[in-house]
This record gives structure tokens, C-alpha cells and sequence, in this order.
């Protein structure tokens, strides 16, 4: 074994010891792996709607007048709805567009409100920060809902369309979560250490400060 061999697998190791120290953290509390577990689950049905519902036809334009509105029972484990559709299943195939709207708004919303918080924040005290932060308030006093629904009502009725508007509603809360983490990170030691040995506003903003907000971002 070579000298760059015998390196990279002391760096693999070392990884597979950190993932297995904090898996065991993890485990130790109950309600994190349940909670892991329901997730899963979801995801697992999210992919595999069209075998796990019992029903998957119902998932579209059905109709069947004679089981409307059944209650819960073996053939309907949560009934039927005014159109004779299988409940459970909508449910299972709704968790689709759950999952995609979710995953879809957070990769908009938590770049941009990152961005604009880290900016703001570092040149606290600058007319860009007095600019970005008033935008900021400015959506921060609107309802959420109501934007969302404005935005909703002008454009089409698409999911699309649907994670526009709600972006639109969210990336204030990131941009003022980061912006209060990084007006006092500014002050920070390393922070004018890099700006002494002429480091790029760049560097500092996003190779400083981000590191050190990233856990409370991923937290929200």
C-alpha cells in the first residue's frame, strides 16, 4: 500500500468512526428515530405511491357515486370521499406534491435569505444593509398567507406557481435569521484577522462567517 493509499484510507476510516459515533448519539434518543422512521416511511411511500396505495386509480378522475362518502372500514381504511374515492390513498399520492413543494421552496428560499442576510449583516451600518434589510421588514410585515394567496391569484394555479408564492412569503425569516448571526460574527477575531491579510469580502462572507451559521439554518 502507498503512501497516498494508506492516507486516503486513514481519511475514510476516520469518517466512517465520526458517522458511526453519531449514528449511536442519534439512536440513543427514541423519539429522534421514530420520528426518522415516520420520515422514511413517507419519503418510501412518496416514491412507491402507485403500489403502496390500495387503491391507485382513485389518485385521479374517479368516480364511484355507490361507495361516497363510506366510512372507515376493512375495504377503506379511512373511508371514501363525496366522489366514492379512496381517502387513504389520495393521501399516499398527495404526499408527492408535499415532498416536492417542500424540498422545492427550501432550495430557493434558504440561498436566497442566506445571501441577503450574510450581505446585510457583514456590512451592517452600509446603505446595501440599510437597503436589503428594509425589503426585508417590508415582507416581514405582510402576512405570510395573504402574500401567498395574492401572488397565488395572479398567476396560475400550478404547483410551480404555488412555490413562487410561498417563497416569496419565506425568505425573510432566513434573511433575518442569518443577518442577526452574522452582524455579530463580524466582530469576531478571525473575521478581522482575514480582513488584515487582505482577504476578499468574498472569502470573509462566505468562507468565515457562512461556517458558523450553517447549523441554526439547517436547524430551521
Amino acid at each position: 500500500m502507498t503512501t497516498r493509499e494508506a492516507s486516503d484510507y486513514s481519511v475514510v476510516n476516520r469518517y466512517v468512526e465520526n458517522a458511526k459515533k453519531a449514528w449511536y448519539k442519534f439512536s440513543r434518543n427514541k423519539m429522534s428515530v421514530v420520528g426518522l422512521v415516520v420520515i422514511v416511511l413517507i419519503i418510501l411511500s412518496a416514491v412507491f405511491a402507485r403500489f403502496v396505495a390500495p387503491y391507485p386509480k382513485h389518485a385521479g378522475a374517479f368516480v364511484n357515486y355507490a361507495e361516497a362518502n363510506l366510512p372507515p372500514g376493512w375495504h377503506h381504511l379511512l373511508g371514501t370521499d363525496v366522489f366514492g374515492r379512496d381517502i387513504l390513498s389520495r393521501i399516499i399520492f398527495a404526499f408527492r406534491g408535499a415532498l416536492i413543494m417542500g424540498v422545492g421552496v427550501l432550495v430557493m428560499v434558504v440561498p436566497i435569505g442566506t445571501v441577503i442576510g450574510l450581505i446585510a449583516g457583514y456590512m451592517k451600518g452600509s446603505l446595501i444593509e440599510t437597503i436589503l434589510m428594509r425589503i426585508t421588514d417590508i415582507f416581514l410585515a405582510l402576512p405570510p398567507l395573504i402574500l401567498a394567496l395574492a401572488v397565488c391569484a395572479v398567476m396560475r394555479p400550478t404547483l410551480f406557481n404555488s412555490m413562487m408564492a410561498v417563497c416569496i412569503s419565506w425568505w425573510p425569516w432566513y434573511a433575518r435569521l442569518v443577518y442577526g448571526m452574522a452582524s455579530s460574527l463580524r466582530n469576531e477575531v478571525y473575521v478581522r484577522a482575514a480582513e488584515l491579510i487582505g482577504e476578499s469580502r468574498f472569502h470573509i462572507i462566505f468562507r468565515e462567517i457562512l461556517p458558523n451559521c450553517l447549523a441554526p439554518i439547517l436547524t430551521r
